[in-house]
């Protein structure tokens, strides 16, 4: 028996689940349990308070991880800390803290997909900016393309996502969407540049961006979530005098009926390998003649593509064939589990 430790949320949650009960309450732990004890795994949930760091009692476990989207993050950052802590002590963490980190976090999920993607994809171009000033800086090379896409770091369901059509309105809305510092903390600024020569005020506009290149003419995109050798799609359509599907609820078809372009089954497959995570969620775009992934999550996402898929494309010996959905979120989730177990 294979022995693993899932650490949940301050709650006593794990995981995120579609329609869970109570509402939010991330997966069935009891449902967990008996699918891995299907698969000769015993799962062993730890809240966080219970956790202590030594290497004696971590090293060589496999341990779990989950996430949050609570507003401000805090506590998402909290979890990434124990997920350090436990890598430190010698834990398995899965899945890894360089794709933990980049939940929530558009701009560390941007720089590790690029570098793990192949030529099999139109690779979309994209600049990073810590604040406003740099923005301006990065503005003033004179290299940006219009229209362009204009990111937060966090955000799901389409929000914290603007097009912008040139120069202008890319300062304005980067200026509106920027936390602001107290007026205490400008007056303290005003007077360390009166009193030191030289001195360079702090930015007072201090978030966050991602600048991405903007996909025109497209019609959908789809949400693909790959459970180890399983992958189920959802084609989601774009909203009239909208660009983004995401959140659409708009001309939504799943599975075989989703229209997706299947030559990209096997490098999305081939992505998801490169990130060495047991399951994966992407947005995927295809303009009819390129292929590209706009986002994606390695926990902690949402998951009504795969409760409403009526099938989903298995891999078998490097092909891939529609199979009936006869399995339920945990026990989808499971399986890819211990696929990846077994493949360590």
């Amino acid at each position: 028996m294979i022995k693993v430790f899932a650490i949940t949320d301050y709650k006593g949650h794990f995981g995120s689940k579609w329609l869970s009960s109570p509402y939010r309450s991330g997966y069935d732990q009891q449902k967990l349990q008996n699918y891995c004890l299907d698969r000769g795994i015993s799962i062993k949930f730890i809240r966080p308070v219970n956790i202590h760091f030594s290497k004696e009692e971590w090293e060589g476990k496999i341990v779990l991880m989950t996430s949050s989207e609570e507003p401000g993050l805090e506590y998402k950052r909290h979890i990434e800390d124990l997920a350090y802590g436990l890598e430190q002590c010698g834990a398995h963490v899965i899945p890894g803290l360089d794709v933990i980190s980049a939940h929530e976090n558009k701009i560390r999920s941007a720089i590790l997909q690029n570098l793990k993607l192949n030529n099999s994809f139109r690779i979309l171009d994209y600049t990073a900016l810590g604040n406003y000033e740099e923005l301006c800086q990065y503005l003033n090379l004179e290299q940006q393309k219009y229209p362009c896409i204009l990111k937060t770091p966090q955000g799901s369901k389409g929000t914290g996502v603007f097009l912008i059509k040139d120069e202008m309105e890319l300062r304005r809305v980067a200026k509106k969407i920027s936390s602001k510092p107290k007026i205490t903390a400008r007056l303290k600024e005003k007077i360390r540049r009166k009193k030191h020569k030289g001195y360079i005020e702090n930015s007072r506009y201090t978030d966050r961006f991602l600048l991405q290149e903007f996909v025109p003419k497209l019609q959908c995109d789809w949400k693909v979530l790959i459970y180890g050798t399983c992958i189920y799609i959802l084609r989601r359509n774009i909203k009239s005098n909208d660009f983004r599907a995401s959140g659409s609820g708009v001309g939504y078809a799943a599975g075989s009926e989703s229209k997706f372009p299947v030559k990209y089954l096997e490098p999305l497959y081939q992505f998801f390998l490169e990130l060495k995570v047991p399951n994966l969620s992407i947005d995927f775009g295809f303009d009819g003649q390129e292929g590209f992934i706009f986002e994606y999550q390695a926990l902690y996402f949402g998951t009504s593509t795969q409760f409403k898929s009526k099938d989903y494309y298995k891999r078998t010996d490097g092909k891939w064939a529609v199979q009936k959905n006869e399995f339920d979120q945990e026990e989808i989730f499971v399986n890819s589990i211990a696929e990846f177990i077994q493949k360590k």
